[in-house]
């Protein structure tokens, strides 16, 4: 029996139910797939959290916060897909996830929260080998990645917020 990988697979199914619900037709395309999967999450996390990142009502250095919890959903899952031989490019993940977040900014101001986003992203993964509480955040989050992309379960995005909501406390104490 050949079975298809657990990731991808539910990646797929997960992106076209959300497809299906806002009226768009099935796509096979795993890049595709991951995009909606990454906004749907990102999105859904800072709509719980009450941070709708919109611009002329939320502030760039907020949604640079976003754009470092994009970097922490969507990382997990370009690895978890590298596992099972598919390789995509975690910046172009990134930057297409990134302009689907936030779409109501102007283009040069979203690339700037994107690579904003990034570069913070990357200094607290490099500071995560001397800090437990980020190696801790990071493994969570990449628990509940695979978790949501193999089940499907929208109960996942309250827990989303919640971690989008610790970035947004540790941000506020620095």
């Amino acid at each position: 029996m050949n079975e298809s990988p657990p990731f991808k697979h539910g990646l797929l199914k997960l992106a076209n139910k959300l497809r299906k619900g806002i009226g768009f037709e099935k796509s096979g395309d795993v890049g595709d797939a991951l995009t909606m999967v990454l906004t749907h999450v990102v999105t859904g996390a800072q709509t719980t959290a009450g941070h709708i990142p919109v611009s002329g009502c939320f502030e760039k250095n907020d949604a640079i916060i976003g754009a470092v919890f994009l970097c922490f959903v969507g990382s997990p899952a370009v690895i978890f897909l590298q596992q099972e031989g598919i390789n995509l490019s975690i910046n172009d993940v990134i930057a297409k996830a990134g302009f689907a977040v936030f779409q109501f900014f102007d283009d040069k101001t979203a690339a700037e929260i994107i690579s904003q986003g990034m570069d913070h992203y990357k200094a607290i993964i490099g500071t995560g080998k001397d800090r437990q509480n980020i190696r801790e955040y990071s493994e969570t989050v990449n628990q509940l990645v695979y978790l949501y992309a193999t089940s499907g379960d929208e109960q996942c995005i309250p827990i989303f917020s919640k971690l989008y909501t610790t970035l947004i406390n540790a941000q506020e104490k620095t």
